[in-house]
């Protein structure tokens, strides 16, 4: 079998069924499996650093996250009067994992190893897809899957979908190699990623078709398969244009690379395009090592799932109301994203050299984990201030957070007063209840959280009419000179004020 005949597949992709000596078979996994374990251990823990490099780790919507397993677990005990929690088969696995966690060891503690398991199910299962395309374990790559797993996606807190693509990457890479009972694997597996979260599960599914009806055809014949790929995606697209209101990225088509992973503000950007360069210099030299040869296929089967993917980003729309649901499906191609990042790193598996390629996105690594380390910390800073303004509130007092984004920044940092909430105040503002996309759901009559998306959003837009019956209520907002300097402010009935008036207490930022 030749290892490197062709860009970028190391994988012989004949039409014969796998033989005992084919890469990672079921026995040859286990065997690998152990042979690594010291790397794996090791490599494993430098991955978790930002996970404890604060006492709390900063990531979007994970504070939201907490604070409702929290919500959650008094809702259960009858503990928060007008809330119940739905029957929900879809994106609720990361919930339920810290709430069980949560309710056991505590929410800190609870949050900080469902992180670190959502971590390692991402970057280990990355790591075996890639390693399946490779044919051999793909080291040379790990600095910049661990870039990936800490990419916007992990950024954002969207970790049921980043629990399910890291699932959906265990699973195919299960599949490439399977045979008879192994085919239950991915199919236990499917149940959990569906768990997770529905757009996991499409790429799962999507993905894995692509790859058995590959490896059923002859590959002169793979260029049918991906062009009816890409036909198939252009019909899903114009049926949910015709049923739903959707909208579409307004990103330009070389932002979809999964590059854009690495892109979380301006400083970013240049980064971002250090290591797609760095990536450019590495084909470059494989192609003119194997120059001299004649590769047996120039589009091999994953460079197609790449391309098929990058384009199906561009393709489908990028948010998506569906009747029922308070707010719309969102950030769908800024999450697949990632799904194409991994596709990616599968096609540029054969890549020699390979130690030239770990040194430079190894170097680029530790300079986008610099920036995270000074990027996380000001957050964190602000979710310090949250913590001694929600102090002043009454216990069991209600608070809204008008906060937004740090300028140029592509991360939402709204959430950092939902932690500092539990055990003793409550976020009127709260999305996940109104968005029905959860399983905690709220009546319009309680005083807990605002039963309405369209409420939600004006204040933490800074735009609501606060009500006679919100009152007593309160706001923690953004009152300068910095942006991570915060206040707090007592609200009266009527438009929320756009001036500093009245009584406030500052957070003490610095």
């Amino acid at each position: 079998m030749k290892t490197d005949n062709s860009f970028p597949s190391a994988i012989d992709e004949s039409n014969t069924r796998p033989g005992p000596d084919s890469p990672l078979t079921g026995c040859q996994r286990s065997r690998l499996a152990r042979r690594h374990t010291l790397q794996l251990v090791f490599a494993s823990a430098i991955a978790l650093i930002p996970c404890f490099w604060h006492a709390r780790i900063e990531a979007g919507d994970l504070a939201s996250h907490s604070y409702n397993a929290w919500l959650t677990s008094l809702a259960y005990k009858g503990e928060a009067p007008g809330l119940w929690v739905g029957t929900q088969d879809n994106n609720i696995l990361f919930d339920i994992l810290l709430l069980r966690l949560g309710s056991i060891l505590g929410f800190s503690i609870g949050e900080k190893i469902a992180v670190c398991l959502a971590v390692l199910v991402f970057l280990w299962g990355s790591f075996s897809l890639v390693s399946a395309a490779a044919g051999c374990p793909a080291w040379f790559l790990l600095p910049l899957l661990t870039m990936l797993a800490y990419g916007w996606t992990f950024q954002m807190g969207f970790f049921n979908f980043y629990l399910s693509l890291g699932l959906s990457c265990i699973g195919l890479a299960i599949l490439w190699r399977a045979c008879g009972a192994e085919y239950l694997y991915p199919a236990v597996i499917a149940g959990l990623i569906w768990l997770a979260h529905p757009l996991g599960m499409a790429w799962f599914a999507a993905t894995a078709v692509y790859l058995r009806t590959a490896k059923a055809l002859k590959s002169s014949l793979h260029w049918v398969l991906s062009l009816t790929a890409v036909a198939v995606l252009f019909l899903i697209r114009l049926h949910l244009a015709s049923q739903y209101r959707v909208s579409w990225a307004s990103r330009h088509f070389y932002q979809l690379n999964g590059s854009d992973q690495f892109s979380l503000g301006v400083r970013y950007k240049l980064l971002s395009l250090c290591v797609l360069l760095a990536l450019a210099a590495c084909i470059l030299l494989h192609m003119i090592r194997i120059r001299v040869q004649r590769p047996a296929n120039y589009f091999p089967l994953w460079l197609q799932l790449f391309v098929v993917a990058l384009l199906g980003v561009a393709i489908l729309p990028d948010a998506i109301w569906i009747p029922g649901y308070g707010e719309p499906v969102s950030f769908i191609s800024s999450r697949f994203t990632l799904a194409v990042g991994v596709l990616g790193c599968c096609a540029l598996a054969s890549l020699r050299p390979r130690i030239l390629l770990a040194v430079l996105t190894g170097s680029l690594a530790l300079v986008y984990f610099t920036f995270l380390y000074r990027d996380t910390a000001r957050i964190y800073s602000m979710e310090l201030q949250a913590d001694r303004l929600v102090r002043q509130i009454p216990q069991g007092g209600r608070v809204i957070a008008t906060i937004f984004p740090f300028r140029n920044s592509r991360v939402f940092v709204h959430h950092v007063v939902d932690r500092a909430c539990i055990g003793h105040c409550f976020v009127f503002d709260n999305y996940e209840p109104a968005s029905g996309q959860f399983r905690l759901h709220a009546r319009t009559d309680n005083r807990i959280v605002a039963a309405r998306s369209e409420a939600t959003n004006r204040m933490m837009l800074g735009i609501y009419d606060v009500k006679e019956e919100d009152l007593p209520l309160w706001q923690i907002f953004q009152c300068g000179p910095l942006e991570i300097d915060l206040c707090l402010r007592p609200l009266q009935a009527g438009p929320l004020p756009r001036f500093v008036a009245g009584p406030i207490t500052r957070g003490g930022g610095t």
